[in-house]
């Protein structure tokens, strides 16, 4: 029996290394030399797309200038794989800066092809899939016709987000059929076949695999952060297709929340009678995968569909595993699966090939870090698409492991203990002191309880510590004024607001607007400040509320803590652009709808992709301070009745970290929050 399985293993291997050898033809031979890539030779290669190899291209770098590979996504399917376009960059000079230029490069892209990729990827994907060890089978109640909805949920999105797929392909057609001119049935539309079939084809195919090894998959949830599973050119994300499926599956034999499932359904009706559609393309870059980037009612309802299939799904999965799960085997993928991100970062980092290859197999947001070295100060994100997304992960994973430890739950191995320095090591080089310190508190605090059992003595110590270091800093290090602090991000958002207003600047050049001169700013008529909203609530509240200096108001407390965390700036942007109705402000504009929010108020702001840098703002603007208020109560009731204190820490560094970075907005943060809320069922019936 294990011959046979290191047989199949092999099989499943030699399949593996099939799909990237074919997919990048690597058996091509082009029918002219290739030559050097060197600012002269461009034209050349602008002569002769679809004719080289990644491979043949990667031969050509040499030592005198810098080349970087990009995915071209409107590539024909017979060019698939091959080179698309090269162009010399010069010297650039960075932003702000007055001497200093960003080095040169050479610019090569690759074809790329949705059908192929959607193709190639799943089914690279579906056979790391099938290495997931099988158990015990599960009677599911799973049959085509759930195949068949789960096809025509992503047919609705392909019809939804049609600016996106028009961006991409000009052949986007989303008609089964269609009469032509002469009144003839036109019934030859591949672009919607192709798509359609291979849907059909990766959902069909995941059916078969998910049956023998639902009951163990939850074992293997670590490796989301690995696999990121993002297509390359399509804005779907494989995970999106698996786990909305067992959300039908979740549906069909009736696992679900009964009052959840009709508030969602409540909210989602709010949503759709208030919905604009804008004929607006909203750059999803990073985001690509898990956010809507066309504004459009069907594409709306797609997102309501796929984000309650998809949260159910999980749910779905993690109690059919609840008998199989496993500390131990958990604990070693959380190590191998952050380990395994390290390592491959610094590979993408040294290696041309590997960068692309990590990207295209890995299924990435964006492309690896191309250095080793770090930017803006000590960060390096590796493979991941945010530092701060993965340095909360590295800290997650290495608090996990510690409250086990601390608890004498479990005991590390030599090879553990080395792969749990490689991951402390990553999330230095994250530079996320925020991860950092609550994982360092949340663990010295679980010792010390463990260790005394006195929870007053503790806070007590915290208590004295934390003031000692508020009055060193207030008697030493004080950098600026209370005032400034007391209305940090109000200032920010002021300055990021267009205003039409013509303001007189004092002997300094400096106007009201720069000064912030609030009470002039609330006073001045609407139309002329441009100010949303929100900021105009925000700062009159500031303006008129007590404001005293030894007794800060809730709003002066919120500036000063965005300061200190570093979020100042990013948060008085998100109120510059936040200009919700009351609607809007008390139900949101859907999941993962962020063209309202980005696009309906101007600011200088209204170009590139600035983030809220805070999930509770973009759960804000998705669901609403309704939608905030009943998840927040949901997570209090989960941390209150936890029966055991490890899912209270973990839920406590959730939290904490969350209120400061846009964590959520990618797939594999989310499916964690929902792991560790679930924790406490896992300890307590294993």
């Amino acid at each position: 029996m294990k011959n046979n399985l290191n047989k199949t293993n092999k099989l499943k291997i030699f399949f593996l290394l099939a799909v990237i050898f074919a997919s990048f033809k690597f058996y091509k031979i082009p029918d002219v030399p290739p030559r050097p890539l060197t600012p002269e030779n461009a034209s050349f290669y602008q002569e002769y797309p679809c004719t080289f190899t990644i491979v043949d291209l990667i031969g050509q770098v040499g030592n005198d200038y810098k080349v970087e590979f990009y995915s071209n996504a409107e590539g024909p399917t017979e060019c698939f794989g091959l080179n698309s376009w090269v162009e010399y960059q010069p010297p650039q000079l960075v932003e702000n800066g007055w001497k200093e230029f960003k080095p040169d490069k050479i610019k090569v892209w690759i074809s790329k092809n949705m059908h192929m990729d959607l193709l190639v990827q799943s089914i690279f994907w579906l056979i790391l899939f099938s290495f997931i060890p099988k158990t015990k089978q599960k009677k599911l109640y799973i049959n085509n016709a759930l195949v068949l909805v789960s096809t025509l949920i992503f047919y609705l999105h392909l019809y939804g987000e049609k600016y996106f797929y028009k961006s991409i392909s000009r052949d986007y057609d989303i008609e089964l059929f269609s009469y032509e001119f002469s009144g003839e049935l036109y019934t030859e539309n591949y672009f919607l076949y192709g798509y359609l079939l291979s849907i059909f084809a990766i959902v069909f195919v995941f059916k078969d695999l998910v049956e023998h090894r639902i009951g163990n998959l939850i074992n293997y949830l670590p490796y989301v952060f690995l696999i990121y599973g993002t297509f390359s050119t399509l804005n779907l994300n494989i995970y999106l297709i698996f786990f909305s499926f067992l959300g039908l599956v979740a549906i069909k034999s009736k696992k679900l929340n009964l009052k959840i499932s009709l508030f969602y359904l409540g909210i989602s009706t709010v949503w759709v009678f208030n919905y604009t559609e804008s004929e607006i393309l909203f750059d999803v870059d990073k985001l690509r995968g898990f956010i809507n980037s066309s504004q459009t009612i069907s594409s709306l309802i797609y997102w309501v569909v796929i984000y309650f299939l998809f949260i159910v799904g999980i749910n779905f999965t993690i109690n059919q595993g609840i008998e199989n799960f496993d500390k131990k085997i958990i604990i070693r993928n959380f190590l191998i699966s952050s380990s395994g991100i390290l390592f491959i970062g610094i590979i993408s980092s040294f290696s041309i090939f590997a960068n692309y290859l990590t990207f295209y197999f890995f299924g990435l947001n964006k492309f690896p870090m191309r250095s080793f070295q770090s930017i803006e100060g000590n960060t390096w994100r590796g493979i991941a698409p945010s530092a701060e997304g993965m340095g909360e992960f590295f800290a997650f994973v290495l608090l996990f492991i510690l409250l086990f430890l601390i608890s004498a739950k479990i005991k590390l191995n030599k090879y553990e203990l080395a792969l749990f320095v490689v991951v402390f090591y990553g999330l230095v080089r994250t530079n996320n002191f925020a991860a950092l310190i609550s994982l360092l508190i949340l663990a010295l605090t679980f010792f010390l309880f463990k260790r005394f059992g006195n929870a007053k003595k503790i806070f007590l110590f915290y208590l004295i510590i934390s003031t000692a270091l508020s009055a060193l800093y207030i008697t030493r290090y004080q950098e600026f004024s209370y005032q400034y602090l007391s209305s940090a991000v109000i200032y920010e958002g002021v300055q990021a607001t267009e205003m039409s207003y013509n303001f007189v600047a004092n002997q300094y050049g400096q106007t009201d607007q720069k000064l912030g001169n609030y009470r002039l700013l609330l006073d001045l008529p609407n139309e002329q400040t441009n100010l949303s909203s929100s900021l105009r609530y925000v700062t009159k509240n500031y303006d008129d509320g007590p404001n005293l200096k030894g007794i800060p108001s809730l709003n002066s407390l919120v500036n000063i803590s965005a300061y200190f965390v570093n979020r100042a700036e990013k948060w008085g942007i998100f109120l510059a652009k936040y200009d919700p109705t009351i609607v809007e402000f008390l139900f949101g504009y859907g999941p993962q709808q962020f063209n309202e929010y980005y696009f309906g108020h101007n600011s200088k702001y209204n170009f590139g992709l600035f983030l809220p840098h805070s999930s509770l703002f973009n759960y804000l603007i998705f669901f609403g301070l309704f939608g905030v208020l009943g998840m927040s109560i949901f997570i209090l009731l989960k941390f209150k009745n936890s029966k055991s204190l490890v899912p209270k820490y973990l839920i406590i560094f959730f939290m904490l970290n969350l209120i400061k970075s846009d964590a959520l907005l990618y797939i594999p943060n989310l499916v964690l929050l929902i792991f560790v809320l679930n924790i406490d069922k896992l300890l307590k019936d294993n």
